[in-house]
């Protein structure tokens, strides 16, 4: 049975490495999408491996099995910052590219200042 759990979880971290979205080539969105279905497949491995450390009869199975799901955790918590990290870059990106061009708020406050404007008294 141990050779059973330890190949389990090797494969689920190989599968997960083949899947693992390249930095070029994919949108932000489709890494993030990609990122996100292989966070629900290695959370149902998990959960099945939840259910099968009760049926281990061996007690270096059950510690085996309790480090392959704490292998997996710690994949699942560095899928979530890499799409924290992704939606980062991707929101300083774009905050870039529309701070190239002037804004609505900018064109109304220099207005304000009296810049391009000039008060005239009428009498009637």
């Amino acid at each position: 049975m141990s050779m059973t759990v330890s190949t389990l979880g090797q494969d689920i971290l190989q599968s997960t490495v083949k899947q693992a979205p390249s930095s070029t080539g994919n949108s932000v969105s489709q890494q993030i999408q990609n990122l996100k279905k292989q966070i629900g497949e290695l959370t149902k491995e998990l959960s099945a491996m939840g259910s099968k450390i009760n049926e281990v009869t061996s007690e270096d199975e059950a510690k085996l099995l309790k480090q392959q799901m704490e292998m997996i955790q710690r994949q699942i918590e560095s899928m979530y910052a890499k799409i924290a990290q992704l939606q980062k870059q991707e929101a300083e990106k774009n905050q870039m590219a529309s701070g190239a061009l002037p804004t609505v708020s900018d064109k109304s406050s220099s207005n304000v200042a009296g810049n391009n404007t000039k008060n005239i008294d009428v009498y009637v």
